[in-house]
């Protein structure tokens, strides 16, 4: 259940426990959220400085998220220098002021060897009659790409993609 790396829970204990905290959102009546985090230009870093910097820019970086989230909120490593982190009874507003409280923390850390770097949030609001986790994740996926797009070192919300595209 654990990545050995970072410390923090796998994909496999995430896609479990969303299950779990979908049904309780539904349940309960809360929101539910996520937010999918990609470290900005990570493969420059392993090339300039090596796998092990690399490694230790990712457990700090682990490190970072548990320091800036609740208790009760999930974080895992989703691959490589990509991360979700599962936000129970939280609103989308809640969701990114919460990426946006990891994005100041991340942006003001000195990370050994490499210095300030930046990652990228994508955040979205979990549909509770859906039984799709993909979905919800995919929203969240697609909200990274657009803050990645956008310019990198940013927070997106799936909203606001669905009103660009409503927009053109």
């Amino acid at each position: 259940v654990t990545d050995q790396l970072t410390g923090l829970k796998n994909r496999r204990y995430f896609d479990d426990h969303f299950a779990i905290e979908r049904k309780r959102a539904k349940r309960y009546n809360k929101t539910l959220s996520l937010i999918m985090i990609d470290i900005d230009h990570f493969k420059k870093i392993n090339d300039a400085y090596g796998h092990q910097v690399g490694d230790a820019v990712l457990q700090a970086f682990s490190g970072l998220l548990q320091e800036n989230v609740r208790e009760t909120d999930i974080i895992s490593r989703w691959g490589g220098e990509e991360f979700i982190i599962l936000l129970p009874a939280t609103s989308l507003e809640n969701g990114m002021m919460a990426a946006q409280k990891i994005q100041s923390a991340v942006n003001s850390y000195h990370f050994p060897d490499v210095g300030n770097i930046t990652a990228s949030f994508g955040v979205s609001n979990v549909e509770l009659n859906s039984n799709s986790n993909r979905e919800s994740v995919n929203q969240a996926d697609q909200a990274l790409y657009e803050a990645k797009k956008q310019g990198r070192n940013r927070v997106v919300a799936y909203t606001d993609i669905k009103k660009i595209d409503s927009d053109t």
